[in-house]
């Protein structure tokens, strides 16, 4: 019970407290610019900084939209508003900020059982909360404390569904692809546009798969150990369980494991798989990615046995001149 309160209190601290200063931040920079949020998108070097990142079609609606609030905004959108479209405002001091609470928000998704050992993550959140409420101004900065001390003394907190976990995960994913950080892009692009596909797509993926044929199917694969499949199965309901699952694929199953996954959802469903794997390829990356893998593994095999073979035969000789 401890361990999901720290989670839960975390969860609420960042994606109430901590997106609504994120926000106030973006008011604060217009304001000291003396334009509205329309006129500062309108701006040439702020079309051109979008325009390079890979933004998504409802961002872009959003943002081109005739009148953009920032209120529509998910907080993946804030986010890039801070970082790449202020570069006169966001001090060096407010970046490391943003981006230390962007972290905090990382951490949060990736923690499948909503469970922490203790209120680490909420104490470095509220850190970096209140630094940036305190570059709004004092009032609002007085404001914020007034709802982390609240927020720490009750009792109990509001918990987050799955559901609710499956879409902050998803905030995540939307994030990395428009930024496009990785290493390795193309590769790993790939993968992550499945995991963006898998909790952005949740709700089809509960009502289009019958969780029980589903996971008998991932088990027998050895993509999930019969233990795990039985922690799903401890959901009552069909989309339980498939949620359940996403969580447990997008945060902890391999990237091989992840793309065996995807060609057992096209046998399930070809229509599904397109939607998650973002693509009309018919699964080839797929199938492409796990021959190669499988290729891989058989000349690791081999290539072990002839080691271990020749070290047999230099033993023997030895032993025999011996």
């Amino acid at each position: 019970m401890e361990k999901s309160q720290h989670f839960h209190r975390a969860v609420e601290l960042n994606f109430s407290v901590g997106s609504e200063c994120l926000r106030s931040l973006v008011q604060k920079y217009l304001r000291d610019k003396g334009v509205t949020l329309v006129q500062h998108i309108q701006e040439p070097h702020v079309r051109q900084c979008l325009g390079q990142l890979k933004l998504f079609p409802d961002q872009k609606q959003i943002l081109n939209g005739p009148d953009p609030q920032l209120n529509a905004m998910d907080v993946s959108l804030i986010i890039i508003l801070l970082l790449y479209t202020f570069p006169g405002q966001l001090t060096a001091a407010d970046k490391s900020f943003v981006e230390g609470l962007r972290e905090k928000r990382n951490e949060l998704s990736h923690q499948p059982r909503a469970e922490l050992n203790d209120d680490t993550l909420f104490k470095e959140s509220c850190h970096f909360i209140l630094q940036i409420s305190k570059s709004i101004d004092s009032t609002y900065k007085k404001n914020v404390v007034k709802q982390i001390n609240e927020l720490r003394r009750r009792e109990l907190v509001n918990t987050y569904s799955s559901l609710d976990r499956i879409l902050i995960n998803n905030d995540v994913y939307i994030l990395k692809l428009v930024e496009g950080c990785c290493t390795e892009q193309g590769d790993k692009d790939n993968e992550l546009l499945i995991k963006f596909g898998l909790t952005k797509w949740i709700k089809q993926l509960c009502r289009g798969i019958d969780a029980a044929e589903f996971l008998n199917t991932l088990k027998s694969q050895n993509i999930i150990s019969n233990q795990e499949k039985r922690e799903f199965e401890q959901e009552y309901s069909n989309g339980g369980q498939i949620r359940r699952l996403v969580l447990y694929m997008v945060n902890c199953a391999s990237k091989d494991n992840l793309y065996k996954m995807c060609r057992c959802l096209r046998q399930v469903s070809p229509q599904l798989a397109d939607i998650v794997e973002n693509s009309e390829c018919d699964g080839q990356e797929i199938e492409r990615y796990l021959n190669m893998e499988a290729k891989e593994n058989v000349r690791k095999v081999l290539q072990k046995a002839l080691k271990i073979s020749v070290t047999n035969v230099f033993q023997q000789k030895k032993f025999t001149f011996t």
